[in-house]
């Protein structure tokens, strides 16, 4: 499919903490990942872009989307933008939470779910979830077709309540209903074995 009048949500794992004994997000495929969203940003040619802005997956789709010109929506799980830097960005290393703030800086808009602070996990599902309802709901406005990018690994270990399979099974389930809006998955687990190939 390809079109070129489309509305894009986005969620997709973290880079993966330098204590995690699986990998599921290595450093060393962020180019991978880039090249499979640039690949889906070229075939869809969205107008407007929607994510959160944890360090991985949310930060390289808004920096291409951003560095395209399309406007680029940001939604964060509560207003304290430094707790979530400490949860979802800091862990990565500076380089990474540079990265946030200039994503932060250069978005069209940020909006947030909660006020206040961290309270528990459910903050992020209800983050995830707000992505797709906040899409919805420009849908409404602009009649147009909603494409979900899912950077996903069905390989991995479980995530916590909140990560990117909350976001997943939302858009599933939102299909079964016969939602105007449509999903597709760029596979972790693909990504990193090319990563091991061209290593070889």
């Amino acid at each position: 499919m390809r079109t070129t009048d489309c509305l894009m949500g986005f969620a997709g794992h973290m880079i993966d903490d330098a204590r995690r004994k699986i990998p599921r997000f290595p450093p060393s495929a962020e180019s991978g990942v880039r090249i499979a969203i640039r690949e889906r940003l070229d075939r869809y040619r969205p107008k407007i872009a929607v994510s959160s802005a944890a360090c991985g997956g949310d930060i390289i789709f808004a920096e291409e989307t951003i560095n395209l010109g399309i406007p680029t929506y940001i939604i964060l799980p509560f207003e304290d933008n430094k707790e979530f830097e400490r949860l979802s960005v800091a862990f990565a290393k500076k380089f990474w939470v540079k990265r946030f703030h200039k994503v932060l800086e250069r978005a069209e808009k940020i909006f947030y779910v909660n006020p206040g602070g961290y309270e528990s996990n459910k903050d992020f599902e209800e983050n995830q979830h707000a992505i797709i309802f906040f899409c919805l709901g420009i849908q409404q406005i602009l009649k147009i077709q909603i494409v979900n990018i899912i950077l996903y690994d069905d390989l991995a270990p479980g995530d916590n309540p909140g990560g990117t399979r909350s976001f997943l099974e939302l858009c599933e389930s939102l299909e079964r209903l016969n939602f105007n809006l449509i999903h597709e998955k760029i596979d972790m687990a693909k990504v990193r074995s090319q990563i091991l190939s061209i290593g070889k």
